[in-house]
């Protein structure tokens, strides 16, 4: 095989990676700083087109080598594991098992819900140097046959299933994503009309592939470059489309359901420019934030004021805003996401106009897109951006390509000794990782309530993936016998930096429960897991009280004192009945007339009230057995109500009074 052309690959499939670039006004201070950039590879040329947080705080980067490859000639599917210093602690390579798959990119890479990875990527029997024109379509007919291919891997990154997908003579995935019945793959294709359009296809969790669709219109060209999966187990999905031949392109942006059916689909973009969207994900407010690029040329290469391009569009797909970054020469942006602060961030690539050469560019934005800050990062004259993910201490991981100083082998099939390159930047001082801070009850609490929900408070804005029923990430659980028992939950509320967990059954008395939110189990908005489980422990009450009824009664007796008001209330059982409050009333007045206010406090079974008296005299109240009691209700003075279970002690004949009646009245 042609080692130039191998050379020309590397090239090329970089700008299949990366269309956008951007230019904009005067750089504001940038007060990010690099932290950590490190080069993964070897001699003969790597390339780095995603790059994510995993569940243990380091990174995963996926993209593809021709140095670590089974032959010279040939690029396999790499993928490099790092702890969360940027050190190696693995790498692997990747490629079908038919020998005439010789190219081999990997285009994204996910973590799973089991703690492994899926991977998409495209595979092809030869090596076609693919330019940013035939990408788009313009020439369709020089492209070789492609297939789709996804890989599933354990957290180790040993294969558990690998399968590739034709749907006709080219298929090239751009990204890939977990739904709650398997994982979809977006891309472009010219498998059904003359022309370029964009697919989707839909595995089961097996690989086994459930739906594909392919999107677009003969003679016009349409791309797919990235999904999203929405919290309804929908997806939403973003790229390129063309009104008619010959027009310029539009980004595209569609909500499809989960049989990949589009719901609806809108074009956004600049005016008069070919525009192309590289990524999205879904925001806070439940709508979408785009990044790409707006090409001033046509054809869309590489051209001095084509723009980094950010769209912030709605959940019904109403554009919000749109802005351009960059400067006067060549600027693209490839990925992009919601930050903690409400702001967003994008990532590509800058090329001053005197200049041959490219750097990693990175923009801050407020929430309305307006530019805080932007850096540019690299300076070996080919160095871009094609991922970033803000992490959870509020610092920044991008990753891509970089060019390596170290010269080429001898035979190295490469003109450019490119590597794959990751580099973490952080912004002032770090924000607090992602944590729960407080929760209601607290844990270490006693005498809980049964039949409260339960409150857990983050230090930002959370989800709770397939949230909908009873969370798998969200335990709740109890010792029975000396065994660890688990706790139905009906429904967990989401709002805002709180959850509000509600159990499916009236917590049993007495017993210490243990609420476990493992690390997945809530997820901040840019899908950050927890750094560790969240654990709460708490006892619930003894019995079942306060019942919310109070019960009233009033008793005439001889003397001074004409009669007592009071009203008790039962707490369950835990302790004696309790009077919160009681009045003396007299009828030597007209109207009757309070002569005396009692505030009673608790005691316990058989004793005697402790009594604070107001007005003239003094009295005392001796809680007994309770066995007739009366409902709440307004209480007439005039009116005679007897309560077995209460005896009034008479200051003027120093001696407990019996009750007067047996007369009881329910109000």
């Amino acid at each position: 095989m042609n080692k130039k052309l191998l050379s020309a690959f590397l090239v090329a499939i970089i700008s299949l990676s990366i269309f956008g670039i951007s230019s904009a006004a005067a750089q504001a201070p940038a007060p990010a700083s690099t932290v950590w950039s490190n080069t993964y590879g070897g001699k003969t040329g790597d390339a780095g087109f995603k790059v994510i947080q995993t569940s243990d705080g380091g990174f995963i980067a996926v993209g593809t080598t021709a140095s670590f490859a089974d032959s010279p000639n040939l690029l396999d599917v790499l993928v490099v594991k790092t702890a969360a210093d940027g050190s190696t602690q693995w790498m692997q390579t990747y490629h079908p098992s038919s020998v005439a798959h010789t190219w081999n990119v990997g285009m994204d890479i996910k973590q799973t819900s089991d703690g492994g990875y899926i991977i998409g990527a495209l595979t092809s029997p030869q090596l076609i140097p693919i330019d940013p024109a035939t990408l788009f379509g313009l020439n369709p007919v020089a492209i070789t046959t492609t297939d789709a291919y996804l890989i599933k891997t354990g957290s180790d990154g040993a294969v558990q299933w690998q399968q590739t997908y034709n749907l006709g003579k080219f298929d090239a995935p751009m990204a890939v994503a977990e739904m709650q019945d398997g994982f979809v793959a977006v891309g472009v294709t010219s498998s059904i009309t003359n022309s370029l359009d964009g697919f989707a296809l839909k595995v089961n969790p097996s690989g086994t592939l459930m739906e594909s669709r392919v999107y677009g219109t003969p003679r016009t060209q349409d791309g797919l470059y990235d999904v999203a999966v929405t919290g309804d187990n929908q997806a939403v999905v973003t790229g390129y489309t063309q009104a008619a031949p010959g027009k310029p392109l539009d980004v595209m942006v569609a909500k499809l359901d989960a049989g990949l059916n589009v719901m609806w689909q809108n074009t956004y973009g600049v005016t008069g420019n070919n525009n192309v969207g590289r990524s999205i994900k879904v925001t806070s407010d439940n709508g979408y934030i785009v990044g790409g690029t707006s090409f001033t040329a046509n054809p869309p290469v590489t051209s001095n004021g084509n723009n980094m391009l950010l769209l912030k569009i709605q959940p019904s797909g109403a554009e919000d805003w749109a802005r351009v970054f960059g400067g006067p020469g060549d600027s693209r942006g490839f990925s992009a996401q919601q930050t903690r602060d409400g702001g967003y961030v994008i990532a590509g690539t800058i090329r001053a106009p005197e200049s041959q050469g490219y750097d990693g560019y990175v923009v801050k934005t407020d929430l309305n897109g307006e530019e805080s800050w932007q850096k540019i990062v690299g300076g070996t004259k080919f160095d871009q951006l094609y991922s970033i993910q803000q992490l959870n201490d509020g610092s920044y991981v991008a990753a891509g390509i970089r060019n390596n100083p170290v010269p080429a082998v001898s035979n190295s099939p490469c003109k450019i000794p490119l590597n794959l390159w990751m580099i973490k930047l952080t912004e002032g001082t770090p924000v607090a990782a992602f944590n729960c801070v407080s929760s209601v009850p607290a844990s270490g609490a006693t005498n809980v309530a049964v039949n409260a929900p339960i409150t857990v408070t983050f230090n930002r804005p959370v989800q709770v993936p397939n949230n909908g029923g009873s969370p798998t990430g969200i335990i709740l659980s109890w010792l029975g016998g000396g065994v660890s028992q688990e706790q139905a939950i009906t429904v967990v509320q989401v709002t805002g930096d709180t959850i509000q967990i509600i159990p499916a059954n009236t917590l049993a008395l007495g017993t210490q429960y243990t609420l476990t939110i493992l690390q997945n189990g809530v997820l901040d908005l840019n899908n950050n897991p927890l750094p560790a489980p969240c654990v709460i422990q708490f006892v619930t009450q003894q019995c079942a009280g306060p019942s919310d009824v109070a019960y009233t009664g009033a008793m005439r007796v001889p003397g001074y004192m004409s009669y007592l008001m009071w009203s008790f209330q039962n707490d369950g059982g835990c302790e004696a009945w309790v009077a919160p409050w009681a009045k003396v009333y007299s009828t030597c007045a007209t109207p009757d007339k309070v002569v005396r206010a009692n505030w009673y406090f608790p005691t316990g079974e058989g004793q005697q009230a402790v009594v604070t008296t107001m007005g003239l005299g003094w009295g005392k109240v001796e809680p007994g057995s309770a066995t007739t009691f009366v409902t709440p209700g307004i209480m007439k003075p005039s009116d005679t109500y007897a309560v077995s279970w209460a005896k009034v002690w008479d200051q003027y004949s120093q001696q407990f009074q019996p009750q007067i009646g047996p007369k009881v009245t329910k109000l």
